[in-house]
């Protein structure tokens, strides 16, 4: 009959506890290539976990990613953790409510195409020894930045009528004082180096 039967009780109360427990944040450094250039390469991007991700309105307010590569290899591109801030839509940081685990990324740097040539020459025979140890490089395939060919052998001679190969070879780059040949993948191209005949020929008559 609906009767207040409360005062019929002995009523102990206990607490119960409710507990919020940190959420997995999983935040991953971009990953980036590039051909080299001579330039230093950075990639401060990242990407967040679709799984262990940010809750609600949660944003990353600051974030600190370094990693930099120049010469043709790879490095790993880091996060540092005590770096990462996340706040609410109020602004507040809650970066304690989350168990953070920050995941490299790789940057790449591969080689760049260098292609010589070797001059091609004519000469018109006059029964001496003809070289030319000069080159030129391809405005496509070209050197990068600052960088410069310090030595390069050209090799080809000739005498006689005829034709034969200028061939280079050994190039090595520098940037400054620094080697930096191993940057780029060179491509060689022979010239030709020629010798005609003599317009004036003498011809002896015996008569």
């Amino acid at each position: 009959s609906n009767e207040n039967v409360t005062g019929n009780y002995s009523i102990t109360c206990n607490n119960g506890t409710l507990e919020v427990t940190k959420a997995p944040l999983t935040i991953t450094a971009n990953s980036n290539s590039w051909v080299y250039t001579s330039s230093v390469h950075k990639d401060s991007g990242y990407s967040v976990n679709t799984t262990n991700k940010l809750q609600g309105t949660d944003a990353i307010s600051a974030i600190t990613v370094t990693g930099e590569i120049t010469n043709v290899g790879t490095v790993a591109n880091t996060i540092t953790p005590a770096s990462v801030k996340i706040v609410n839509g109020s602004n507040e940081n809650v970066t304690g409510n989350y168990s953070i685990t920050c995941n490299n990324g790789t940057l790449k740097v591969t080689k760049a195409p260098l292609t010589i040539t070797a001059n091609t020459n004519s000469w018109t025979f006059d029964a001496t020894s003809h070289t030319d140890s000069g080159y030129s490089v391809s405005a496509t395939n070209k050197l990068q930045g600052t960088d410069a060919i310090s030595a390069i052998t050209v090799t080809g001679e000739i005498t006689d009528v005829g034709t034969c190969d200028n061939v280079p070879s050994g190039a090595v780059v520098k940037n400054g004082e620094t080697d930096v040949t191993a940057n780029y993948e060179i491509s060689y191209v022979n010239g030709t180096l020629t010798v005609t005949q003599s317009g004036a020929l003498t011809a002896n008559v015996t008569s």
